[in-house]
């Protein structure tokens, strides 16, 4: 495959934000709730999201992470992110753009 192994510490799984698939058990084991959703966004980069969640198969688990373009990563929100916005009074430049139509 030619990719990097990366590994990360249960630290630094811990400070990557968001929401993630919890499970004691992996708390237990690895001291962080969620490894292969944490790893997935951490190793994907700057403004990364999860894109698949966990899927566990044969003992395994994996999830995956997209990172957009450098041009385009202020562009990307949570859903918690959109409706603080939405809420906050929406998008005032989607507001501008139908008054020009």
């Amino acid at each position: 495959l030619k990719a990097p192994f990366t590994v990360f510490s249960a630290e630094e799984l811990a400070a990557v934000p968001g929401h993630f698939s919890a499970s004691d058990f992996v708390l237990e084991t690895a001291g962080v709730d969620n490894v292969c959703e944490r790893a997935a966004v951490l190793g994907a980069g700057e403004g990364s999201r999860l894109a698949v969640k966990k899927t566990a198969a044969g003992g395994m688990t994996a999830a995956a992470a997209l990172r957009p373009p450098a041009e385009q990563r202020n562009l990307m929100m949570t859903p918690e992110e959109w409706l603080a916005r939405v809420s906050d009074g929406g998008f005032p430049e989607w507001k501008q753009r139908r008054a020009e139509d």
